[in-house]
């Protein structure tokens, strides 16, 4: 239905979309807000003895 060489260049697009999403979401991700937020959790060890 679709010529080999239209569905490689579709392929090819929706794979630089992805990766310049990802890119775009490292770009904004603070790393500082996830530890402080990460440090805000409650602790759920099971481990340990009470």
């Amino acid at each position: 239905m679709f010529p080999y060489s239209l569905g490689v260049i579709i392929e090819e697009l929706a794979e630089n979309v992805i990766y310049i999403v990802a890119l775009i979401y490292l770009w904004q991700f603070r790393l500082t807000d996830f530890e402080s937020r990460l440090a805000n959790k409650p602790d759920f060890d099971v481990t340990r003895n009470k």
